[in-house]
């Protein structure tokens, strides 16, 4: 079987515009074929952090994801704890612009992933935009508990505002094995 059956895994991919905003956001040439590549091969989850560079480019990106059946998951930016993503304070969005975005992929979100993916989603980005506007977060952050992000360079991290647990390498880039040595460490509530 593939990788998403024998492991259980959900392979999630940036997709942050068409392919001149994408490889622009992500500073290489090439960022954008090897997305689609990886779209095409594991049918993954499209996820677009939303910036004032693609904003008007969503409808584009939509098309994208549309074309490839693929679900799509939209974010806006926040900040990592590498040093080599720091938002530019001048990509912030406003409360109206991020809405605006939020509309777009409700659209697309509410006819194609169905009503329960749609109101979850749209429920964590409404709840991210309360905690914006008053610093009160709705409920615990779980991000860990089954879920992490994988850096190009192989360190895995529970989350991007969080320093990674380690790096799959340590366990010859077999994910359930490093996931079972270091899921100990996953749990946190960071809100």
């Amino acid at each position: 079987g593939s990788l998403k059956e024998r492991h259980h895994v959900s392979i999630q991919v940036s997709l942050d515009g068409p392919k001149d905003i994408h490889n622009q956001i992500r500073g290489n040439p090439k960022a954008f074929d090897a997305a689609i590549k990886v779209v095409e091969t594991y049918r993954a989850t499209c996820v677009t952090v939303l910036t004032r560079a693609n904003l008007n480019r969503l409808s584009e990106v939509r098309t994208l994801v549309e074309k490839h059946s693929v679900p799509w998951a939209l974010i806006y930016t926040r900040s990592s704890h590498s040093t080599d993503f720091v938002p530019d304070v001048r990509n912030e969005l406003t409360e109206d612009e991020i809405r605006q975005g939020i509309r777009i992929w409700f659209d697309y979100a509410w006819k194609r992933l169905g009503w329960r993916f749609a109101l979850s989603h749209l429920n964590i980005l409404q709840t991210r935009l309360r905690y914006d506007r008053t610093g009160k977060w709705g409920y615990p952050c779980y991000a860990g508990l089954d879920d992490a992000v994988l850096y190009p360079d192989g360190s895995v991290a529970i989350c991007e505002t969080l320093p990674p647990i380690g790096n799959l390498g340590e366990a010859d880039y077999n994910w359930p094995a490093f996931w079972q040595a270091h899921r100990q460490k996953a749990p946190h509530y960071c809100f």
